[in-house]
């Protein structure tokens, strides 16, 4: 649309905005195997009991579906279940999806969140913005929810992120290994 000049008329193009939001990204979910965990390579053979397989079949077609009408104002989801059930590679193909259709997408274990908003706010490190972009990101997808050493800060920090979420309307994903007890 604009020539490849970044602009249309005085404000920033589509592309560059899309660009954008892929490097930070890139930035934030630094080390995650984004490319290595998709809808196609998700395997259901994986699941020898029948009624496992039949239970992970409806997940794997709601996450699907999901991220196939995935938008800002899209409902927020929480997966649970015991380890090694697929968890960690659906939230990450839903991240791949997202920054498929140019959405602003952060991905991170809830342990790597929780020590970068640390870092941030008690030794300055960073410029600032993490907790910002956590809450302002188009979707956040925070993965492993409960394995996090339990302070005052990381439960105020997971409240506030996900209150302001939800009162923004804005889509989070989260997984965890805790039942809903």
């Amino acid at each position: 649309l604009c020539g490849d000049t970044g602009y249309l008329g005085t404000k920033l193009c589509g592309c560059v905005l899309t660009k954008a939001k892929q490097l930070s990204f890139e930035q934030l979910s630094v080390g995650m195997p984004i490319n290595e965990c998709t809808f196609e390579n998700f395997s259901l053979d994986y699941y020898q009991n029948p009624a496992d397989k039949a239970v992970m079949k409806k997940v794997f077609d709601f996450a699907k579906s999901y991220a196939e009408d995935l938008n800002p104002a899209s409902q927020s989801v929480l997966f649970f279940g015991g380890t090694g059930l697929g968890k960690t590679h659906l939230s990450l193909a839903i991240a791949a999806a997202a920054l498929g259709k140019g959405l602003g997408a952060i991905y991170s274990p809830a342990q790597n969140l929780l020590h970068k908003l640390e870092k941030e706010h008690f030794k300055g490190n960073g410029d600032g913005h993490f907790l910002e972009d956590v809450l302002e990101c188009d979707v956040l997808i925070i993965d492993d929810l409960g394995t996090e050493f339990a302070t005052s800060f990381t439960q105020a920090s997971i409240y506030n992120i996900i209150n302001t979420r939800l009162l923004a309307g804005k889509p989070t994903v989260i997984s965890t290994n805790l039942n809903m007890e």
